[in-house]
């Protein structure tokens, strides 16, 4: 399997009207997996659940990044944090370029 599970998630705060530009790390993903499997297995729908997803990975990453204080989340990821994001938030989960991954095209 050749896939990096990096992502760029592109967000538009509403609050301060500004863009900012989240690199998600493959540790992102196994941790927002980890929060996803534990917390939305009730969901209203597979659209809201993939929406809060987005939302989460968008979170571990900032989190990673030691952001979450600086634009004022919650250090702790619950369903009502991520239902907070979304009023603030638009996301949109991007897949990293394959090839712009570090040894995406092999080893030197």
């Amino acid at each position: 399997m050749e896939y990096g599970l990096t992502f760029v998630v592109d967000m538009y705060d509403f609050e301060r009207g500004e863009e900012m530009h989240i690199l998600t790390l493959p540790g992102d993903y196994i941790r927002m997996s980890r929060w996803a499997d534990e917390n939305l297995s009730d969901a209203a729908s597979e659209t809201v659940a993939n929406l809060r997803r987005n939302y989460a990975i968008a979170w571990f990453a900032m989190k990673r990044r030691g952001m979450l204080g600086d634009i004022g989340l919650s250090d702790e990821l619950t369903l009502e944090a991520v239902d907070a994001m979304a009023d603030r938030f638009s996301v949109f989960v991007n897949d990293m370029e394959d090839s712009k991954l570090p040894l995406a095209q092999g080893r030197g």
